[in-house]
């Protein structure tokens, strides 16, 4: 027991959650084809996303993320497949 009979006092703490409120215009976010034009093998990290594409000469189209494809067109290794 303490002093004077009382309960002990119980801390609380508090959360306090944000929340993002959406953009004020949509996102789209899509895919674009790309057609890989070097020659051989060639392993890249997208810019924006981080994902790890990977194109060959078997494999030469490949659907990439629509905000890493700008990056990758930019190194005139691929062009865009419409």
């Amino acid at each position: 027991m303490n002093c004077c009979d009382t309960k002990p006092e119980i801390k609380q703490t508090e959360a306090v959650v944000h929340l993002l409120s959406p953009p004020a215009t949509p996102v789209e976010l899509t895919n674009q084809l790309l057609v890989f034009t070097g020659i051989g093998a060639y392993l890249v990290e997208g810019a924006h996303t981080g994902k790890v594409y990977r194109f060959s000469a078997q494999q030469p189209e490949q659907w990439v993320d629509a905000l890493d494809a700008e990056s990758l067109v930019m190194t005139q290794f691929f062009l865009v497949k419409h």
